[in-house]
């Protein structure tokens, strides 16, 4: 990723895009002639949505960073030579995604797809924050500043079409999730995540303390949760069927060590 990596503004409307009950919900194509439709492509995306699990399971966005041992904020100096701090949630914010969806429309089988989404929606958001949004970006320009705006983002967008999964499912009263254990986890992820974002709200207007008291309450309500979180018995999922001899690796993201990095063609297959 280099910030020579350009992408023509494409105009929208801002609005939320929701399928309608007539409306596909099938983002999974065959890849291999010879096999049934559905098979393979739904077998490769519950690959990607079992990783992509395990990559979003924590409180919030930051407790995600720091869980993959990505920093939670990084300095670097602006064009004037000055410290700037760039910060892992500000990639994640819903304002700048929102911003990005209304001026980069995607479609939404995209945004609902990890394996066919993933790849083309972290291009596009790294395009539009080095070159269409705030100059703050622009500055990266060392190889470990660019290594961790590549993790994070990367990050960002399995964590939004994880969360984008579990929306429409709410909003359309069906399935979107290719996995039903992973649907099954994300629906109780979501409802933790939701209730300490609402606990944290209420501790702002209850804390009539200095502000820096109510942000200690908030940080540790959060490392609370996510050891909750980390602590929970997740209902054990059945294995997957092996996937094809010479099938690629579902999704460009593989988990090593911890650290988010870009799939480098590995995967598990039928001997």
């Amino acid at each position: 990723m280099h910030n020579q990596e350009m992408i023509q503004p494409l105009s929208g409307n801002g609005q939320t895009t929701v399928l309608s009950p007539a409306s596909s919900t099938e983002p999974f194509r065959p890849a291999i002639p010879g096999l049934p439709d559905s098979d393979l492509p739904r077998l490769l995306e519950r690959y990607a949505e079992r990783q992509a699990l395990s990559m979003v399971r924590a409180a919030n966005f930051t407790q995600c960073l720091l869980q993959h041992h990505l920093a939670a904020e990084i300095e670097v100096l602006d064009a004037r030579g000055n410290p700037l701090t760039l910060r892992g949630k500000d990639l994640y914010n819903e304002v700048t995604w929102r911003k990005f969806l209304s001026t980069t429309p995607i479609a939404l089988r995209l945004r609902c797809s990890l394996v066919e989404g993933t790849e083309e929606i972290t291009r596009r958001y790294r395009s539009f924050l080095l070159t269409a949004y705030t100059r703050r970006y622009r500055v990266l320009v060392h190889q470990e500043h660019l290594t961790w705006f590549r993790q994070v983002t990367l990050l960002v967008v399995v964590r939004r079409i994880m969360e984008n999964k579990y929306e429409q499912s709410v909003l359309l009263q069906r399935e979107i999730f290719a996995d039903a254990w992973v649907a099954q986890e994300m629906r109780r992820l979501m409802a933790l995540s939701q209730l300490a974002t609402e606990i944290a709200k209420a501790v702002h207007h209850i804390v009539k303390a200095p502000q820096e008291q109510a942000s200690y309450l908030i940080e540790q309500l959060y490392q609370v949760h996510a050891q909750q979180v980390q602590a929970h018995t997740h209902w054990p999922a059945d294995p997957l069927p092996p996937l094809p001899a010479g099938t690629p690796s579902p999704g460009p993201f593989l988990l090593e060590n911890g650290a988010v990095q870009e799939d480098r063609g590995e995967g598990i297959h039928a001997e």
